[in-house]
């Protein structure tokens, strides 16, 4: 059996737990677009099998579910590495660590004009294990990831621009979706919005056919969109420190040679007001 590692989470991406380093704490972005996708096309290519085991965060693996017959957390694989008798004693030789491999991988990937694998790895690329969050009825959604992450702090915003966007919402007859961790206080200012924990639930509520509009500043957590989304959602980018302006030629920045379903992107270089967020929401 070979262990593909996908993610690592020796750092949870918190408030308080977070460092600056994809090679410990693996964004959702990175491994959407870059280890997931190496690991389908290794699957198809006959490198690996349906029955090796992935290794990512324990809240990702619904991106493997479906394709794979074993995932398990990374915390877990470092723990059988410290224990291997008891398990088997070839970890560091069945191991095909891909997020070692990531400044490599997001060079030799053939993205552009877009990805070259798409038709051949369609059906594993977008077979995401969603919840019932995804046919649930619901009105109107508008769906905020709120990022609260330590590390690149200067991609967070204030907690008093979400609450008062979220009254804002409500007040315009939108359901609102809050995704983040660090986000709990959102649900005890609003017990009528929806507080997602579950990145699953995250990706379904997006596949939801009512989810008009998914607005973040700039964070890997929204790119579900672009794999189960409608295509009739819109997302929205508060890119107040204008890396979109400066990377947006990166696939990892919302290029379109990773939009796979077309999604309208709106990307604002400030902070909006309330205002111009109503007049660009579906």
């Amino acid at each position: 059996m070979k262990y593909i590692i996908t993610g690592k989470n020796i750092f949870e991406g918190t408030s308080t737990s977070d460092k600056a380093d994809p090679l410990e704490c693996t964004e959702m972005c990175t491994e959407m677009i870059i280890t997931r996708l190496r690991a389908i096309e290794l699957l198809n290519t006959g490198v690996i099998s349906k029955s090796d085991t992935i290794v990512t965060w324990k809240d990702r693996f619904c991106l493997y579910e479906n394709i794979f017959d074993n995932v398990i957390d990374y915390q877990d694989y470092l723990k059988y590495i410290d224990f291997p008798a008891e398990f088997e004693t070839n970890w560091v030789e069945s191991t095909i660590d891909l997020v070692s491999q990531i400044y490599e991988l997001c060079t030799s990937i053939n993205y552009k004009p877009s990805y070259d694998r798409l038709e051949q790895d369609r059906s594993e690329i977008f077979n995401i294990n969603l919840s019932l969050y995804k046919t649930l009825e619901f009105e109107p959604l508008v769906c905020l990831l709120i990022r609260k992450r330590a590390a690149w702090s200067e991609k967070n915003l204030d907690d008093n621009y979400w609450t008062e966007l979220i009254r804002t919402l409500l007040s315009n007859g939108k359901r609102v979706v809050v995704f983040g961790k660090d986000t709990e206080n959102f649900k005890v200012v609003f017990p009528n919005i929806i507080h997602l924990t579950r990145f699953k639930d995250w990706c379904s509520i997006i596949a939801n056919e009512n989810c008009e509009s998914v607005i973040s500043t700039t964070s890997g957590g929204v790119y579900p969109i672009f794999f189960v989304g409608t295509g009739k959602s819109k997302l929205l980018i508060i890119d107040n420190t204008k890396l979109v302006e400066k990377h947006g030629d990166d696939p990892s920045f919302y290029n379109k040679c990773i939009n796979f379903n077309n999604t309208e992107i709106k990307v604002f270089d400030y902070v909006p007001t309330n205002d111009e967020i109503m007049k660009n929401i579906n």
